[in-house]
């Protein structure tokens, strides 16, 4: 047992050294998990941490077995007292809080009511909230075609995202991939509202494939608008939303020759999903769809992207990607088209 306590011990002060080196905070979970990124805030139940792949988890503070930080918080108890330090391990390796002044206290996290970010420079306002901006850039191959998959290429990826103390999130991204006689590009973004409850969303997206062996070119926009709630709390594992409103889709179809150029457009319903859940300890998985169907259910349209997003260091990451959207009942080409690749990315 006491081997098991001091290589517990050294795990957790490994990890946060190199986290205080990167400028990462790490937290530690009962199950063995183990996330490095930011502690935004703890309450009087959970803490919320903004992870280095961009995700968010809120964990109950008795799940907690390791915490680390690179900034100092101001820490309340629930009787009153109030304490200033970064979080860190103490000689058994559980949690604790070291002060200004160097010592290291021991810490019940059950304890406490609220736990702040301190000010980084004299006269910053206290950071309350997630960061304002971050993003990743990644590049890497993969596959894609209109109707099949038969024209490989190489891609790149830039996402953009954050909140900070606006009343809503929003986030982009921007993907393209190119061959010698083949190209694609995709754009993606969202804007909804971060408060509890009912919070209004705007989503949006475009794909232009021309991945295809015969010069076939697809274009396919879409724009919902309306309503989303969280399907269950932020947790440990992730989040879950789903959306409801109205939207439209345009497509445009051609073949090579010109022969065949048909466009087309719909408006009517929008069903969106949008998952974030954690596997295999810090492995990430990330899914949205959009569907769209007119008034009596001629026309649909389907858009998704999923993707399992896997830390290497403290910045790199890997990312599997699959994409695909489909087109029913519009006067231009019916059918799919699809993307699938493999990118080693950077957080910033």
């Amino acid at each position: 047992m006491k081997a098991r306590k001091w290589t517990g011990l050294l795990i957790c002060w490994a990890a946060a050294l190199q986290a205080i080196a990167a400028e990462q905070d790490v937290l530690g979970l009962a199950g063995g998990e183990m996330f490095s990124g930011t502690l935004v805030k703890i309450t009087e139940s959970s803490a919320v941490f903004r992870t280095a792949m961009g995700g968010r988890i809120v964990a109950p503070v008795d799940r907690i077995t390791a915490l680390s930080t690179r900034r100092s918080f101001m820490v309340t108890a629930r009787d009153g007292t109030v304490l200033y330090g970064r979080f860190c391990a103490d000689a058994e390796g559980r949690p604790a809080l070291r002060l200004l002044n160097g010592t290291v206290q021991p810490l019940a996290l059950e304890t406490l009511a609220s736990a702040t970010a301190l000010p980084e420079t004299a006269g910053a306002a206290p950071e309350l909230t997630d960061q304002p901006i971050s993003g990743s850039l990644s590049v890497g191959a993969g596959a894609g075609g209109v109707g099949e998959i038969d024209r490989p290429g190489v891609s790149g990826r830039l996402e953009l995202g954050g909140g900070g103390e606006l009343p809503f999130d929003w986030g982009v991204s921007a993907e393209g991939a190119v061959r010698d006689q083949g190209d694609r590009e995709q754009f993606r973004g969202i804007i909804q509202g971060n408060e509890g409850g009912i919070q209004p969303y705007l989503r949006g997206g475009y794909t232009r494939n021309a991945l295809a062996d015969d010069g076939r070119l697809s274009r396919r926009a879409f724009l919902g608008l309306g309503l989303y709630r969280s399907l269950f709390p932020e947790n440990a594992r992730g989040d879950a939303a789903v959306y409801l409103g109205v939207g439209g889709v345009t497509e445009r179809y051609r073949d090579r020759s010109g022969a065949e150029d048909s466009s087309d457009s719909m408006v009517g319903g929008h069903l969106g999903l949008r998952l974030h859940r954690y596997l295999f300890g810090n492995t990430l998985l990330t899914h949205s769809g959009d569907l769209f169907a007119d008034a009596d259910g001629t026309a649909v349209a389907l858009f998704t992207e999923s993707a399992l997003i896997r830390p290497v260091g403290e910045r790199l990451h890997l990312r599997l990607e699959f994409d695909a959207d489909y087109t029913s009942g519009l006067a231009a080409r019916d059918g799919w088209n699809f993307w699938w690749g493999a990118a080693v990315g950077m957080r910033f």
